[in-house]
């Protein structure tokens, strides 16, 4: 194989390695929070009483009573899966309009795909802002990841090798994102957490 082909499916990799990564970790959380929420059992059972049944478990179970509750729930896989799906569309659908908007040496297309790109940042610090910690900030990692190199490997697909002028700009803006993303989660976090005073 031909080293731009190979460099274009190490992107393509990037993107869903970063996706599922998200995918996992967001499934992970989310059967913790189910596990969290279940309250113990009581201490004291009157035998002449039927047991009550906590409102966690009576929203969890289905119709059929030998179904398992889906962790894998449309929350947990579309923003992920939303970040590959819109990094390599928006590259597929700048390298093609690339020779019509070329206005006097402005590439009006790599422009508007910027300004969507960093939109798609603050939407996924807004998605990402109520996780806790550590896992927070690798959520947004992960799925920044996945759109920047979704990006590369859909415009390089279009263009038919990795042109490095692409990848460094790529790689630029999307450390910028992470550092912006993590300061700005940073922030935000900090301002929820209660503070305690003597």
């Amino acid at each position: 194989m031909d080293a731009q082909v190979i460099s274009t499916v190490i992107s393509g990799v990037f993107a869903i390695a970063a996706a599922l990564g998200s995918i996992v970790l967001k499934h992970h959380l989310d059967r913790r929070k189910v596990r969290d929420s279940i309250p113990p059992a009581a201490p004291v059972i009157n035998p002449y009483e039927p047991p009550t049944v906590p409102e966690t478990l009576i929203d969890l179970r289905s119709a059929d009573p030998r179904a398992k509750p889906s962790y894998l729930s449309r929350k947990v896989l579309l923003i992920p899966i939303a970040t590959v799906v819109v990094g390599t569309v928006l590259g597929i659908v700048s390298r093609l309009l690339r020779p019509y908007a070329n206005v006097g040496g402005t590439h009006y297309e790599a422009l508007a795909a910027l300004v969507i790109l960093l939109v798609g940042c603050l939407v996924l610090i807004n998605v990402n802002r109520l996780g806790r910690g550590f896992l927070g900030h690798l959520l947004y990692q992960l799925e920044n990841l996945a759109m920047w190199s979704g990006f590369a490997c859909g415009w390089s697909l279009v263009h038919g090798y990795f042109w490095g002028d692409l990848i460094g700009l790529s790689i630029a803006w999307w450390f910028g994102c992470s550092v912006f993303g993590s300061v700005v989660l940073a922030v935000f976090q900090s301002r929820e957490q209660p503070t305690v005073v003597h």
